[in-house]
């Protein structure tokens, strides 16, 4: 991870109440003086060592420590291992970072399948008379 993507990841550390944090990539940016690219990348970079998880806010919920429900969605970002002991907080991230690898090792296994289904039509397709 580039010093610029972890200096962007310790920003939403930094922000997070009790390792929760919602705040908008884009206010992080302006913050930092970064793009919205760079901080994206150092989300997911930090997804895959195990640091970080996130889930998608709905529309209408109110995320911790907000005056009102936000009116769009938004991402609630958690930090792994908050305040926990070093072992422990070790064993969670490594539980997290193999997570995120299954998750894309399935989403890979899935574009593969389509890849062949579409092939195959396409074979067929071709094969038909004209």
């Amino acid at each position: 991870m580039s010093w610029k993507r972890a200096y962007a990841v310790a920003c939403l550390a930094s922000v997070a109440e009790n390792g929760l944090c919602w705040k908008f990539q884009s206010s992080v940016a302006k913050f930092t003086g970064y793009s919205v690219r760079t901080i994206q990348r150092g989300v997911r970079q930090a997804k895959a060592l195990g640091v970080l998880v996130s889930r998608r806010l709905r529309r209408g919920e109110r995320p911790p420590g907000a005056r009102q429900p936000i009116t769009c969605g938004g991402a609630l970002r958690r930090f792994i291992a908050w305040g926990k002991p070093r072992a422990q907080a070790m064993a969670l991230r490594a539980r997290y970072a193999l997570r995120e690898v299954w998750r894309r090792e399935a989403l890979e296994r899935r574009a593969e399948r389509e890849r062949a289904e579409i092939d195959a039509a396409l074979t067929e397709f071709r094969r038909l008379p004209t």
